[in-house]
């Protein structure tokens, strides 16, 4: 690690010495094409320039130049319009500059005749290997970010800034501050490589102002070149580098503030009904000694004003509580303990290249201040990376990051006590009022650090109480970085020699207070204090061999071989006090009221060996093969199965090349591939050692300690072998009416298995389960990227983008001993949703009820219910420029699929659920006294009078003698709620939103402006907002944190954002 920093700091100062001149280079020209004069260029120079040949302008140019050095000469010529970067000694890239228009003269470009040719772009392919995209035979997408509103109307997480960007990519968003959001690559969770650098992130350590491309390699074929890893896809990001400047050297600055206030997606509750159960609640000590005073329901009186004694009623001389009137004291408990919320991102970045070296260095600042009270975050970055070419044969490169974490207190929003949605929403009510100074003061007067106040004593805690108590800290240190020595032997043959490094360190530590309740633990009440640290290495050696020839006038090969080695470290170390803390406040290990029992250590190592080959074959430039091959061997895996083989294969076919095509076609590509990648037990090294059991702690009795086997209770299979997944692919892309109309499709089918997965076995085994290969499932799907540009005039633009697509997993083979697979069948969707129903009249199909009313759930029987997992997902982004101003709006949206809403759930079972103040609860409370009054509420449907009904092990009837009659038996709307609204058919919504994702307004200085000012040479100012606008069935719930999970969980209310972004370069 060291080593590489002091390689950057060396590189960063070489650059700026000049040594020997490169070749000065001449031209003149007059009325000319560029395209001519870029071929000119490469003739004299003998370099070789890619580029889409619709950027360039269609009006010829003047160009004169004398004894100037190639970097001058392209400085000169392309102008501010267009950037280059030099690949290597013989390779130029040419692409549109960060954050600029087009040329003014595209609109007459569109409308000149004749076809515009394929775009000769360059794109990063697996293991950082560049490819020409027209050549490639697997589906990618690159996403452009530097300059784009990714990085103007920033999220806090990178990974917040992916919706609807890219066709097969579901984003799962994080539903409370510091909370981790996930990926979906086609189903999967893709792996995460960083300038060639696998890396194991959370993603807050990637940091969206040090990107400037991501590539999505979105299938087995495009991912197989990275092992095991690589199975399930790639996201793969490349950083900024001097070596892309247009300039010699810049110093840029990107600000952006944001504040968040008002939730798209809020709960909302009944507030006539106070807590307790069946309209009666007195409070005495909030333990028990009163009338429902403590774990309460919402069930409670009606507010009335009716005197009742509370949590705050003083004591009178007896000593005992003085009733007051019982009224509703707050209608929006949860909005007023709520906080505007901020998010602030400034960046500085100092940049520069010449003729032999480039550098960047970057300091970047994220600050967010959570919308729950005492919670927040800090993330900082800086990287620095510079590269230097010793002469024409031999480059190093070389980059170093750091990223640290630090939140001195996050939240925690589960279902539990340590919730305010917990507290407030569900079972908090409002008979009190969260402002109120005698809870914003938490501490119960003359008990001061030893008991909490609240308006419960036995399951809940002050939200204030958790907020500046209840502290969860967490920091992180991750390290990333590379070096790399590439030499070009000739002309044919180069070699890359690279070593890599990812790491990060974690302390975690929670204070527990005295008085605290926490579901399940230990300490509830007497407080405690807990650590965990982890550590974690990951160093990759690699060695890549080129090769280029052309064999034929007609056919070219480019032929790669590597090898490379992975060593994985890591541990795991946590603890907390016991029996409570000597001095409650001190929150230390060693303030452990007894011995501290629970101190766990986990280690894991892993080592990967890898050997691999690629060879591409290109045919008069418009037919491609690519194949490749990888072996890995892995130090998880049992030894007689810890080495496989998978291949690769595809092709590629650019038919507007060689076949006569309509006018309107400008380009057309077909595309197929196949690849069989294999995995190991896990990719997961904290769950590393699957091959063997081990003992781990258990209980001490008497002084006499005691170990505990198979915890997991999981029989493992020492001859277990890998699983693999085979991929065919098949795409098509289309640009018509000269490239203002593009179509990419992809259709895919990926065969997992046979997986590695935990089989029920009988329990005399002394196991429940047994590790087997033997599940089988199919993922489908069908992906589709258009692109328009309906509207182009001189000055006003419109540009859009969509992504669309669809993935559904199927099962395709079960264990031999298997008739089914957790009750899907062969051939059926893996995500259906099966529930129990309620019993039903065979004959009317009317809803059976219990004799006091309530429906009857029907336990022996699954019903199927649709599906968890969304039909399809999308996105679309639209921009609309004018001069120097633009508008883009973002889309996104997934359609289908079901979801237990448990939030939903949960209100209607506390009685909090706004539905649940209707007609019949106010009934059952005016008739609360009445002797022998059930209720007003009459289900609709039937009663059994008589028989009975027979059901076979796989829930089928198989007899039925029953008899029914209409149901007249009323129940109590609390009993109802709890039976009716809380089954299975009544607690899943539809998955089905859409979002307007945002909104970014800029306005970039002109130029005439930019001048006047001494160094500035560019300057944006955009107005920027996020979560602008939602549509769903239910807004209880932000749906975006849910993409492949069948139940939610309780989180915290998703605020809109309004903001500002400031981007000035020097």
């Amino acid at each position: 690690m060291k080593l590489h920093f002091v390689m950057c700091m060396l590189i960063a100062l070489l650059v700026t010495d000049k040594i020997a001149a490169q070749q000065q280079l001449s031209f003149g020209f007059r009325h000319t094409r560029m395209e001519k004069i870029l071929a000119a260029i490469e003739e004299k120079s003998g370099c070789r320039f890619l580029y889409n040949p619709k950027l360039l302008p269609v009006s010829p140019v003047n160009f004169r130049v004398r004894k100037a050095t190639l970097s001058r000469v392209l400085d000169k010529l392309l102008g501010d319009s267009l950037s280059y970067r030099m690949l290597d000694g013989k390779l130029v890239v040419i692409s549109q500059a960060p954050g600029r228009d087009k040329p003014a003269d595209t609109a007459a470009q569109v409308s000149a005749p004749g076809r515009v040719h394929d775009l000769h772009e360059v794109m990063v392919t697996a293991l950082g290997i560049r490819k020409e995209a027209r050549s490639l035979g697997y589906a990618l997408q690159e996403l452009k970010i530097e300059g784009s509103v990714m990085v103007k109307a920033r999220e806090a997480n990178a990974y917040s800034s992916l919706f609807g960007k890219v066709a097969g990519l579901a984003v799962s968003n994080s539903r409370y501050l510091f909370n981790n959001p996930q990926l979906f690559l086609r189903g999967r969770q893709p792996l995460i490589v960083v300038d060639g650098v696998p890396v194991s992130t959370d993603s807050w350590d990637l940091n969206m102002e040090d990107i400037a491309s991501m590539v999505v390699l979105k299938s087995a074929a495009a991912a197989a070149l990275y092992g095991q890893e690589g199975a399930r896809g790639a996201i793969q990001i490349t950083s900024k580098r001097g070596a892309n400047l247009k300039k010699r050297f810049e110093i840029a600055v990107n600000s952006t503030t944001e504040l968040q206030s008002g939730a798209v997606a809020f709960p909302r509750a009944q507030h006539s009904y106070g807590p307790g159960d069946y309209f009666k609640y007195a409070f005495v000590d909030g333990k028990g000694g009163g009338t429902y005073d403590f774990d309460y329901n919402l069930w409670g009186p009606r507010f009335e004003g009716q005197p009742i004694t509370q949590w705050d009623s003083p004591r009178g001389a007896d000593g005992k509580l003085a009733p007051l009137p019982w009224t509703a004291r707050n209608d929006h408990n949860l909005e007023d303990f709520l906080r505007n919320g901020i998010i602030a991102t400034n960046n500085v970045s100092m940049a520069g290249r010449d003729e032999h070296g480039d550098f960047r260095l970057s300091v970047t600042q994220l600050n967010q201040r959570g919308t729950i009270p005492n919670t927040r975050l800090g993330v900082t970055t800086a990287l620095l990376s510079g590269g230097y070419q010793f002469g024409k044969k031999v480059r190093v490169d070389a980059q170093m990051s750091y990223n640290t974490q630090y939140a001195p207190n996050y939240p925690q929003i589960s279902y539990g006590p340590e919730s305010p949605v917990y507290e407030l929403l569900i079972w908090g009510g409002s008979n009190f009022d969260i402002n109120d100074p005698n809870l914003r003061n938490y501490w119960y007067p003359g008990k001061e650090g030893l008991q909490q106040r609240w308006v419960e004593y036995k399951r809940y805690n002050n939200p204030w109480f958790n907020a500046y108590e209840y502290e969860k800290a967490f920091y992180k240190d991750v390290f990333t970085g590379y070096g790399s020595l590439a030499w070009q032997f000739n002309d044919r043959l180069d070699m890359v020699v690279k070593t890599a490094f990812n790491g990060y360190f974690t302390n975690q530590h929670t204070n527990y207070p005295v008085s605290g309740l926490y579901y399940g633990a230990d300490f509830n009440g007497i407080g405690a204090y807990g650590e965990n640290a982890d550590h974690y290495s990951q160093v990759n050696n690699s060695l890549l061999l080129n090769y280029n020839k052309k064999l034929t006038a007609s056919l070219a090969l480019k032929a790669t071989a590597g090898a490379n080695v992975q060593m994985i470290h890591y541990r795991s170390n946590s603890a907390h006090t016991t029996g409570g803390l000597m001095i409650p406040g001190v929150y230390t290990l060693q303030n452990s009221a007894k011995p501290i029992n629970n101190a766990q250590d986990y280690t894991a190592h892993r080592r990967m060996l890898s050997a691999f080959f690629m060879t591409d074959l290109g045919y008069k430039d418009f037919l491609f093969l690519d194949i490749s091959g990888r072996a890995d061997q892995n130090s998880s895996m049992p030894a007689s199965h810890d080495t496989y083989f998978y291949p690769q294969a595809s092709v590629s076919a650019v038919l507007s090349d060689v076949l006569p095509m309509p006018s309107f076609i400008s380009f057309l590509k077909l595309s197929a591939s196949v690849a069989r990648v294999g995995e190991g037990l896990t990719t997961s090294i904290a769950q590393n050692y699957s091959l063997e059991q081990t003992y781990d702690k258990g209980t001490t009795w008497q002084g006499m300690p005691s170990v505990n086997y198979a915890t997991d209770n999981v029989l493992y299979n020492k001859y277990i072998s890998p699983e693999f997944h085979t991929a065919y692919e098949a795409g098509l892309e289309v640009r018509l009416l000269q490239n203002r109309l593009s179509l990419k499709t992809q259709a895919y089918s990926t065969i997992d298995g046979p997986q590695i997965f935990n089989l029920s076995i009988s329990n005399a085994s002394g196991f429940g389960y047994r590790k087997v290969n033997g599940l089988v499932t199919q993922r489908k799907g069908l992906e589709f990227t258009p692109e328009a540009t309906p509207l182009q005039t001189q000055q006003l633009r419109w540009d859009m983008g969509v992504n669309w697509s669809s993935n559904i997993s199927y099962l395709r083979k079960v264990y031999d001993t298997m008739a089914n697979y957790v009750r899907v069948k062969v051939g059926e969707r893996m995500d259906q949703l099966l529930i129990h129903p309620f019993e039903r009249n065979p004959a009317t199909g009317a809803i059976l009820y219990h004799s006091d009313g309530t429906p009857v759930i029907n336990d022996q029987v699954y019903k199927f219910w649709g599906y968890t997992d969304p039909n399809w997902i999308m996105g679309t982004t639209q921009t609309l420029t004018w001069k120097n101003l633009s508008l883009t709006l973002e889309f996104d949206g997934s359609c289908g699929g079901k979801i237990l809403n448990l939030l939903d759930y949960k209100m209607w079972q506390s009685g909090a659920h706004p539905e649940s103040d209707n007609y019949f609860r106010y009934q059952d409370w005016l008739h609360r006294d009445d002797p022998g009054y059930k209720g007003t509420r009459i289900g609709v449907g039937d009663i059994v009078t008589g028989g009975e009904v027979k059901y076979d092990a796989n829930g089928n009837m198989v007899a039925d003698t029953r008899t029914f009659a209409p149901n007249t038996n009323p129940v109590l709307e609390q009993n109802w709620d709890n039976r009716y609204e809380t089954a299975d058919e009544r607690s899943y919504q539809r998955k089905t939103y859409f979002k307007l994702r945002g909104i970014t307004f800029t306005c970039l200085l002109p130029q005439r402006m930019v001048k006047r000012i001494k160094g500035l040479s560019a300057a944006s100012i955009s107005l920027v907002m996020r979560n602008v606008m939602y549509f769903a069935q239910l807004k209880q719930i932000d749906l975006d944190h849910w993409s492949y999970s069948k139940e939610s969980e309780l989180e915290e209310p998703s605020m809109r954002s309004l903001g500002f972004n400031l981007n000035v370069k020097f």
